[in-house]
């Protein structure tokens, strides 16, 4: 008996449904670099209540924080600066771990899931390679998480307006976005791969591209 071809429609299908999956390993470095472009470009500002400061971007806002964390004086400076450098200090070295991590997670995920997407999921190679990806990226749990270590950076601006709220009790600051804002983008495109990191589920099990189970003979039968 002749075998089954599958129709062009459901080739293009299955084709359009393991691109998903492909995307779903892929978003946490895309979602990585894309917050990354969001805080370089100029397109945020604090304003007072009187003064409409300069635009500035996410980036250019943190190092602003960092060097007045640098030149704080204890001997000088009152008692509401310090208890606000203190509060900027663990905010700031977040900003800097969140990206971090981020790349470190989004990079290992991108050539591992690469490498074995690729791959026959009967393959011993294959297998192999999910021994070693499986060793230092447990679970899917890390891919979740690395979806949302991203957003935080993007957030900065109010982390730092809630802070000078909270020890200068500067009711008046806010935060202005020009262009756009990176909050929103970074949370959109998060929300996004978040829905696609939960709809791939069944059409990585479907078409055998699950980088965390082993596929072998025993599996048909």
């Amino acid at each position: 008996m002749a075998e089954h071809t599958p129709s062009i429609k459901t080739r293009r299908r299955h084709k359009f449904e393991r691109t998903l999956v492909w995307l779903k390993y892929c978003s946490p470095a895309i979602l990585t670099l894309a917050s990354w472009f969001f805080c370089l470009v100029k397109c945020v500002r604090f304003h007072d209540g009187k003064t409409v400061y300069s635009l500035q971007s996410v980036n250019e806002m943190v190092s602003a924080a960092l060097a007045g964390i640098g030149s704080f004086d204890a001997a000088k400076d009152d008692s509401y600066t310090k208890l606000l450098t203190n509060a900027l200090k663990p905010a700031t070295t977040a900003y800097v771990l969140c990206f971090v991590i981020a790349g470190v997670l989004a990079l290992y995920l991108l050539v591992f899931a690469c490498i074995i997407l690729a791959g026959d999921p009967m393959s011993p190679h294959t297998n192999r390679a999910k021994v070693w990806f499986k060793t230092f990226f447990p679970g899917k749990w890390l891919v979740f998480v690395s979806l949302l270590l991203p957003v935080y950076p993007a957030f900065m601006p109010y982390v730092i307006r809630y802070l000078f709220f909270k020890y200068y009790v500067m009711n008046d600051l806010s935060v202005i976005a020009a262009r756009f804002n990176p909050a929103i983008a970074a949370s959109v495109l998060c929300v996004i791969f978040l829905i696609l990191f939960f709809a791939a589920i069944p059409l990585e099990k479907r078409h055998r591209m699950d980088p965390f189970k082993r596929y072998d003979k025993e599996d048909d039968e």
